[in-house]
């Protein structure tokens, strides 16, 4: 069952009453602003900041946070920030009518340039707030708050453009793999200088998912290579893959062997979105059809997700019973006979909150997925859900961890999504939970919860944590592989290019060569050692 909150009622009253007229000697620095605006203004911070302190991981100071809002509103008007702010506000917070006529105030002292106007004040506040929380805590507008509210399934190209402010040729920033640029042989990197012969420039801007349904012919030039060469694109609806394989079939669908001979599959999860799990279970069914002995469950470079996507993902390999497997018998290894674990501790990973309510759920399963041994590739970049999956098959004996030691990222995030032209405040989406609201044009994503692991070990890195300290999740003995920082990320790109090469391309990739990847041969070798 899929995490929940109640729904937030209103928290923008409309009533201005009670709220002074600034001081005749306050001198805006810009244009005016009237005071109603400057009202709603204050309204608007108070009840921010009073749902972040409801909300937040940890206790935190309604001052605290309202003196970080008015420091980046400050700046964002490029104007000093007093020296007497925190003063200020401790001295005005007495009572709420002192409080919100101060910051009424501050507001209209700073007028009204063009970077606070509207619904920029409000935003420029936020993202001083924001700084005083933890780091997962931002403001996000525009894309990246289209991208928390958008559907595993997309219409358009899928590529994401440089924006170039129009100078030059369009820049490819991005590509999904699975769309029709992809399909096309698209790479970040990419220039298109052309649209059916003209310049790009009025047709885009940062994406090119806007287009109308008619094919497009444009020019792309790769750095690095001789001549241009023109291709033709049309916008339709496709869903982003995020488990990936090995090599692409003619058809553009994955072939996940990674060793045929053997039947050792590879799977690679780019990004825990909504049906990835429903995605994985129909991948490791048909796979299990083809005979399936082993899998690699690569989780490097995965930056997390959503929450109940990582939980479901984890629980396809856990099976309906209670028994944790270490690995399944085979003809030489009967190991699972001891390491049968009857105990009673939770098999997923909980969410702790604030108010001391754990948050956790029964098993969801799509089936007995236990019968083949699992190991799980793991690096510095497994991040949130990543991590919370290695965790739960490695804490039930169902996995065995491969790689480096992960982030140590075990907060769950919330959207709250703002319409501070409305003066309504509203929940959309978060990881893991599951409610649609009309689409603002700002959100706050705040930490609300915390990462348990099964075992009940820690899994966050605090501030303070220091090498030494529980945290993430670490290799099995004997299977730490580490790599230098730019190794890994030059295995990062050879990745990216195998996942976007498409079909008839017969260009050589470095992946095409499995010593390109140590880490990977490792997990290999390891796992047909448990399988003789």
């Amino acid at each position: 069952m899929r995490a929940s909150l109640t729904a937030l009622s209103d928290v923008f009253c409309t009533g201005l009453r009670g709220l002074a007229n600034p001081n005749r000697d306050d001198k805006p620095a810009g244009p005016p602003v009237r005071p109603q605006e400057a009202g709603e203004y204050a309204i608007q911070l108070l009840e921010i900041s009073q749902i972040v302190i409801s909300k937040y991981i940890r206790p935190i100071s309604r001052e605290e946070l309202l003196v970080a809002a008015l420091a980046g509103l400050h700046e964002a008007a490029r104007a000093p920030v007093p020296h007497s702010l925190a003063s200020e506000v401790r001295k005005a917070a007495v009572s709420e009518y002192e409080l919100r006529k101060y910051l009424a105030r501050a507001r209209q002292r700073l007028g009204n340039p063009e970077s606070l106007r509207g619904p920029l004040a409000v935003q420029a506040s936020l993202a001083g707030m924001v700084r005083v929380l933890d780091p997962y805590c931002a403001v996000l507008n525009g894309p990246a708050l289209e991208r928390v509210n958008t559907m595993e399934r997309h219409y358009g190209l899928g590529l994401e453009l440089v924006d170039s402010s129009g100078i030059g040729p369009m820049i490819v920033k991005s590509v999904a793999p699975g769309g029709p640029a992809q399909r096309a042989g698209l790479r970040p990197g990419d220039q298109i200088a052309a649209l059916d012969g003209r310049s790009m420039n009025p047709y885009f801007g940062r994406s090119a998912d806007g287009l109308s349904p008619d094919p497009v012919r444009i020019s792309v030039s790769r750095p690095g290579s001789k001549s241009a060469r023109t291709i033709t694109l049309k916008p339709e609806n496709f869903r982003t893959e995020t488990v990936l394989g090995v090599s692409r079939r003619e058809d553009n669908s994955w072939d996940y062997f990674l060793d045929a001979e053997h039947k050792v599959a590879y799977v690679s999860i780019s990004a825990l979105e909504r049906d990835t799990s429903e995605e994985l279970a129909q991948v490791l069914t048909e796979l299990r059809t083809a005979k399936l002995r082993g899998l690699i469950l690569d989780l490097r470079w995965c930056p997390g997700g959503f929450l109940d996507e990582s939980r479901d993902v984890a629980d396809l390999f856990l099976g309906d019973t209670n028994l944790a497997f270490l690995m399944q018998p085979t003809p030489a290894n009967l190991l699972p006979a001891f390491f049968v674990n009857l105990s009673a501790h939770s098999r997923n990973a909980t969410v702790w909150h604030r108010d001391g309510e754990p948050d956790s759920r029964r098993h969801r399963g799509f089936g007995n997925l236990v019968q083949f041994p699992v190991i799980v590739l793991v690096n510095e970049e497994t991040v949130g859900g990543a991590e919370l999956i290695a965790a739960v098959l490695q804490d039930n004996h169902r996995a065995l961890v491969c790689g480096q030691r992960t982030r140590g990222k075990a907060t769950v995030q919330i959207v709250l999504p703002l319409d501070v032209r409305n003066d309504r405040l509203g929940l959309m989406r978060s990881e893991g939970l599951g409610w649609t609201v009309p689409v603002p044009k700002t959100g706050l994503k705040i930490s609300y919860g915390l990462l348990v692991r099964p075992s009940g070990k820690n899994l966050n890195r605090f501030p303070d944590s220091t090498a030494a300290d529980e945290w993430g999740v670490s290799p099995d003995p004997r299977l730490e592989f580490r790599v230098s920082a730019d190794l890994s990320r030059q295995l990062k790109a050879f990745l990216q290019l195998q996942d976007l090469r498409p079909a008839w391309d017969r260009d050589i990739l470095p992946l095409d060569d499995p010593a390109a990847d140590p880490q990977r041969q490792a997990a290999l070798a390891h796992l047909l050692q448990l399988l003789k």
